[in-house]
């Protein structure tokens, strides 16, 4: 007891013996100081339905948060002193757990002490707790794992419909870009990159024009520092740029397979050949905070374009994932093994022509580089996040409870019109490629790490609804979360740097906007 915070406490149990052998067991934990105490919640029955263990019988009766309730709600045949169930701990979430079937639920601020409740045992009862109903979302269960990692547990977070101070409600404050007019360089062709310094100073990447722009906090277009060409910092294609710091600009230039880094005015400061040879829509790569580039890279078996260019209909084919790093420093190059996958796409062929087509709200596992070494993984199906040393030794893994979106008519809907509208004779094939979609869709789209090393998980949503991002730090504390009151455009992504969300939105045109969006 001393070990959970309580300088005294007394157990008290009862037991109620059914006709059909069963048993309901209560028990209740007691605070003493000097005399006994007055249990703060009295149970006058505990034979409830297990989805009422958290309901108003207890919680109306609670008046003192720093007290603690045990439940124990016994269903069995065997005798209590028989059973050993294990302990098993949460945050106001009811589940099944041991052989005997017990009904937990856990308050968060036992969740602090996680570990240590395995002290308390009244005959094989669980834990749990006042006052559960009125904990916050985002509290949560802290326990270390025998390798050392901490788990940390959220049995909730916000609605991505709530209001309220853990949800905070961005908007465009700054658009760039116009669909004519006398000045081209507002006219956007094919955005791929966005990057902003610490004053305000924004530097924007167009594919089309190959060229990247500068423009002022307000702004106000001030020059352009890359342009097309083969000379020092010019270039023949590119797909993105990042500032590290204020003075060093990298471009990825996509043509001769070369990271090109130049100053503020444009000058050519140094480059290198990538490590990996490929390329995206829009550049992925990563420069940590101790000197190395990264880039994730996928091997495929020998085999595996020739099966690819013969499929057709449902294709399905594994790979390994690795990064791979540059040193800056000394031109090393090393990688780290991150696993294996596989994915799947529906492949038409008619008259010549190939359409691959995705097959949308497939789980997939994602990996990004953490700035300070490592890095956090996620497999979308469930929302559980981990953060791993480049060893591969796990250090936090976060996992929060929250309900899975089913797959709605709409969804299918909404894929056979897109792809329609591009391929409208292949339309049988590409509902036959929306059916294939799973039922339910993956908890989790995609996650990203700022420029504060807090990691930014962006949540499936309905097609209607905003987009809805969940902020952690690399300890795995919730931070809040961020609704957008605007939508990107498709495939694009968000750069958050400085306080500022930047990215870009198109209209009905499809004519491309830079926007920023304050986060405070």
């Amino acid at each position: 007891m001393a070990r959970l915070g309580l300088t005294g406490a007394r157990l008290d149990s009862a037991q109620r013996v059914k006709g059909d052998g069963q048993r309901d067991i209560e028990a209740v934990l007691q605070l003493v100081s000097g005399q006994a105490a007055q249990p703060v919640v009295s149970v006058d029955c505990v034979d409830w339905p297990p989805s009422q263990v958290l309901a108003d019988p207890i919680s109306k009766r609670c008046d003192d948060r720093e007290q603690v309730i045990l439940v124990e709600r016994w269903s069995t045949g065997v005798d209590v002193g028989d059973a050993q169930p294990r302990l098993d701990f949460d945050v106001v979430r009811l589940r099944r757990i041991g052989a005997t079937g017990v009904d937990v639920a856990i308050d968060p601020k036992m969740g602090q002490r996680g570990g240590e409740l395995t002290h308390v045992h009244v005959q094989a009862a669980a834990v749990a707790a006042a006052c559960a109903t009125d904990a916050p979302p985002g509290s949560p269960t802290r326990e270390t794992l025998p390798n050392g990692a901490v788990l940390v547990r959220y049995p909730d977070l916000p609605a991505i419909d709530s209001v309220g101070p853990e949800v905070t409600d961005v908007q465009v404050d700054l658009k760039l870009g116009s669909p004519d007019g006398d000045d081209p360089n507002v006219i956007f062709g094919d955005l791929r990159g966005i990057q902003a310094a610490s004053d305000g100073t924004i530097y924007v990447a167009d594919s089309q024009a190959l060229e990247v722009r500068v423009f002022s906090s307000t702004g106000e277009y001030l020059r352009t520092i890359v342009r097309r060409g083969e000379g020092p910092g010019e270039i023949l294609r590119t797909n993105g740029i990042i500032l590290s710091g204020d003075t060093l600009l990298w471009v990825n230039e996509t043509r001769q397979w070369t990271i090109i880094g130049v100053d503020p005015a444009g000058n050519e400061l140094r480059r290198f050949t990538k490590p990996v040879w490929v390329r995206g829509y829009i550049w992925d790569g990563v420069f940590d905070r101790l000197g190395r580039y990264w880039k994730e890279t996928m091997h495929e078996d020998a085999d595996s374009y020739d099966r690819r260019e013969q499929a057709t209909g449902l294709f399905n084919d594994e790979y390994r994932s690795y990064y791979k790093s540059y040193d800056l420093a000394t031109g090393g190059v090393d990688s780290v093994f991150m696993g294996e996958g596989d994915y799947l796409e529906y492949i038409v062929r008619r008259e010549g022509r190939t359409i691959y087509l995705p097959i949308r709200f497939v789980p997939s596992d994602i990996t990004v580089v953490h700035p300070s070494g490592g890095f956090w993984h996620v497999s979308t199906d469930s929302y559980r996040l981990i953060r791993t040393r480049e060893g591969g030794d796990t250090v936090v893994v976060v996992e929060v409870g929250l309900p899975v979106q089913p797959v709605t008519a709409d969804d299918r809907s909404a894929y056979v019109q897109e792809f329609v509208e591009h391929y409208p004779e292949e339309r049988r094939e590409i509902e036959a490629a929306a059916a294939l979609a799973p039922e339910v869709k993956p908890i989790v789209e995609r996650f990203f790490v700022d420029d504060q090393a807090r990691l930014w998980v962006k949540r499936a949503v309905p097609l209607d609804a905003s987009p809805f991002y969940d902020l952690f730090s690399e300890d795995g504390d919730y931070l809040g979360s961020v609704r957008l009151g605007f939508t990107p455009a498709p495939n694009t992504v968000l750069w958050v740097q400085h306080g500022n969300i930047y990215t870009w939105v198109v209209d009905e045109l499809d004519v491309q906007y830079v926007v920023r969006a304050p986060l405070s």
